[in-house]
């Protein structure tokens, strides 16, 4: 069955969309909504269209949880992601960024998520950087997506 992942941001929301069967996942494709220095409600006016477009034919979603923020700011966009989440019309199963870094270690750094995510899915299709390598900034919020599709599938 086809399944979406999501590691939720303002500035970078990532989607995976994967296969689920046999408690084994396989992603297909992502989609990462760069939405630069837009204003909360162009941001998640944008995300929401790539929600609706990736979440189609899925059966179910399963998402971190962002929590906490330092700054109004922060809590902008907090509150922006998880109204987006709630806008989900399918079963949506959510973690905390402790449980998806605990798939990998308690407190993975974000490099830590990267390689492990390139290793266990290394046909999946990477950004990679000009010289060939997997980049950290880019594939991070592709790798706690499907550490939280991971954790939901263990768990």
């Amino acid at each position: 069955m086809k399944i979406l992942l999501i590691d939720p941001s303002q500035r970078n929301f990532a989607m995976v969309t994967a296969e689920y069967a046999n408690g084994k996942i396989n992603p297909i494709s992502w989609e990462i909504v760069d939405t630069g220095k837009k204003s909360l409600l162009e941001s998640g006016q944008e995300i929401y269209k790539a929600l609706k477009r990736n979440v189609r034919g899925c059966a179910f979603v399963v998402s971190e949880l962002p929590q906490g923020s330092l700054s109004s700011a922060a809590a902008g966009a907090l509150a922006l992601c998880i109204g987006i989440l709630a806008c989900i019309d399918k079963p949506l199963y959510t973690y905390s960024p402790k449980q998806v870094k605990s798939v990998v270690t308690p407190g993975a750094s974000k490099a830590a998520m990267v390689q492990w995510a390139s290793k266990r899915w290394p046909s999946f299709s990477w950004h990679y950087s000009p010289r060939g390598t997997i980049t950290v900034a880019r594939n991070e919020h592709l790798a706690d997506a499907l550490a939280a599709g991971e954790y939901h599938v263990r768990n």
